[in-house]
């Protein structure tokens, strides 16, 4: 063996040692600046449809009490007769509805509901695509477990994925005083239900699933982490009850890791 084959030989394989060795450190703090950039991307994300929810939940509650606040509402609910006998008052609380109809909603939905003696729809009105549009099944079960629990006021939010998802908020009040009732005593007492789908929360949290290849979940309870081996995770609290969570699942980060494998 020659003398530059050994030298080869030798020192190779302590070059390659010390590529290696000096390359690993280099990774590794090129992996965490990733994922803390992919961290606060994430947060950043989950920002953006916390506020664009809440706005659709500040917005019904605006909705609600502007409606009730009417004067033409107050006559409405103390006709003594049905109230589908009463286009008129009708006519003129959809009307309100329209007027105020300035956020992007693909559908609002607002209801007078009799609890007792006998429960009753009197009064249901749907600004959507569709003329022929009936209150949905959610929706009634949403004031019926009012009528069982008697609470005098509610929010909620109807998850049905990526289509017909709602925030509901209902009232129950006394048709003499426009206050809550007794809980007990709702012989009086009407359910006020309105309802508005977060059209831009529902098409932002698509795109975000859909660009990010994450998962965008909404639950009533805080998930305990790790959520995987990534650790790519966050949780925000939205509306009054409900927590939205970011998950990023390991393929995530191993697609923005492999530029970095290839560079070194």
């Amino acid at each position: 063996m020659t003398l530059n084959n050994r030298v080869l030989v030798v020192i190779l394989p302590v070059l390659l040692l010390s590529f290696c060795l000096a390359a690993i450190p280099v990774y590794v703090a090129l992996e965490s600046t990733i994922k803390r950039f992919e961290q606060s991307r994430l947060e950043q994300l989950a920002s953006q449809l916390t506020v664009s929810f809440d706005q659709y939940s500040s917005s019904a509650e605006n909705y609600l009490l502007a409606i009730m606040d009417n004067s033409v509402f107050k006559k409405t609910i103390k006709e003594k007769e049905n109230l589908y006998h009463h286009a008129a008052l009708g006519s003129t609380i959809e009307n309100r509805i329209k007027e105020i109809n300035f956020h992007n909603t693909k559908k609002m939905t607002f209801a007078i509901i009799q609890p007792e003696p006998i429960e009753k729809l009197l009064f249901y009105f749907e600004l959507s695509d569709d003329p022929f549009a009936k209150m949905s099944k959610q929706e009634k079960q949403y004031y019926r477990k009012r009528i069982n629990d008697k609470s005098n006021k509610s929010w909620g939010f109807i998850n049905n994925g990526s289509d017909n998802s709602s925030i509901v908020i209902s009232r129950i009040i006394d048709k003499t005083t426009y206050l809550a009732p007794v809980r007990s005593l709702l012989s009086n007492s009407l359910i006020i239900q309105f309802s508005i789908e977060p059209t831009s929360f529902m098409t932002l949290k698509e795109k975000i699933t859909r660009d990010y290849n994450v998962k965008v979940n909404i639950n009533e309870v805080i998930l305990t982490p790790p959520f995987n081996n990534t650790g790519l995770h966050v949780q925000n609290k939205i509306g009054e009850n409900l927590v939205l969570t970011i998950n990023a699942p390991k393929e995530y980060l191993d697609e923005k890791l492999i530029i970095v494998k290839q560079s070194l």
